[in-house]
């Protein structure tokens, strides 16, 4: 599966994105692209042959395009419909020249400036496509290929469960992303390894204490959902109120022991968060760590 657009092309391109007709129409598709949040853009870049302006637009919208694909895939609209035959591989050769990862006509019925000729498929197949058109990879997508993941979630309101629109969510040191009115948010271009990397997760919005997800595993070439709820109370021995009672939580373990001069019935010495008086503070002591505060509700 393939996550496409149907990207604007109005007019001439222009030397800055922002100045697009697309973007005033809030389809800001070079973000898109950049982002990795579509496999290929596919540009309605419906222009005239016949007309040398439009001609040069087309061309112009071309080089473009293929200039904001980033790491992802372009595959070039053209308007068969607004063209004879021989001008519409005219202006797919150029597409191919310039570099495009595919192309795509429109329409599939409407096909010639004549009206419905079924010959187009028989004349650009003779003309262009002399043999098979060969599937472009997505390495992006491939675990054994792909360096980058994503991951997706939904922020919610513990009390409530419902959604929490304009919630910040930050996944290890990448920028911050907004949660979109349903509570969705979504990362990507996640630095990860076929096995997966782990990162911490914060979630933040004004009203609610920060909400943390420790260790969440992002995988290369897939796709991982975590979601998180704001206003949840601490859990019993979560030291750093990260949501999560963890290994990181030992180091406040020492406020649920007496202190590093206790004495055990047993005359050992104990060092501070030493449950079994091993002397060391490691991962045994975690398991007395968590029945003691959940015990003592501390």
């Amino acid at each position: 599966m393939r996550h496409t657009a149907d990207l604007i092309c109005f007019g001439n391109a222009p030397a800055y994105f922002s100045s697009s007709g697309a973007y005033r129409l809030f389809q800001n598709w070079k973000y898109w692209m950049e982002m990795g949040w579509l496999d290929a853009g596919t540009p309605m870049n419906y222009k005239r042959e016949t007309e040398s302006d439009e001609a040069q637009w087309y061309r112009n919208w071309v080089d473009a395009a293929i200039d904001w694909r980033y790491d992802r895939h372009m595959y070039c609209g053209q308007a068969n419909y607004l063209n004879s035959k021989a001008d519409s591989v005219t202006q797919l050769q150029y597409v191919y020249g310039a570099g495009a990862d595919g192309s795509m006509n429109y329409s599939y019925y409407e096909n010639t400036s004549s009206g419905t000729d079924w010959t187009w498929y028989t004349y650009v197949a003779d003309n262009l496509f002399t043999e098979p058109a060969a599937t472009p990879p997505m390495p992006w997508r491939d675990p054994a290929t792909a360096d980058e993941g994503t991951l997706w979630g939904r922020i919610t309101d513990y009390d409530t469960g419902l959604p929490i629109d304009d919630a910040s969510v930050q996944v290890g040191t990448l920028s911050a992303v907004k949660t979109d009115g349903n509570g969705y948010y979504v990362v990507t271009l996640i630095s990860a390894t076929e096995s997966g990397t782990e990162y911490d997760v914060s979630a933040t919005k004004t009203g609610y204490p920060t909400a943390n997800a420790v260790d969440v595993n992002v995988i290369a070439g897939d796709v991982q959902r975590r979601d998180i709820a704001l206003g949840a109370p601490a859990l019993p021995g979560d030291m750093d109120q990260d949501g999560d009672v963890d290994l990181d939580d030992l180091a406040g373990f020492k406020f649920c022991l007496a202190g590093p001069d206790y004495i055990w019935s047993t005359g050992h010495y104990c060092a501070r968060g030493d449950s079994d008086e091993d002397r060391d503070v490691d991962a045994a002591d975690y398991a007395s760590f968590q029945r003691l505060c959940s015990d003592s509700d501390k």
